[in-house]
């Protein structure tokens, strides 16, 4: 889960995420990023 796919995905997803909805993209960001770090 950790290969490159996986983490492009994961940018993507957070990108895309980010363009629909600014506001709750940080709350997410911050989350994932605790959990992935």
């Amino acid at each position: 889960m950790m290969d490159r796919s996986g983490i492009v995905l994961c940018i993507a997803h957070s990108f895309f995420t980010w363009m629909a909805s600014p506001g709750e993209h940080i709350g997410r960001m911050g989350g994932n990023v605790q959990l992935a770090h």
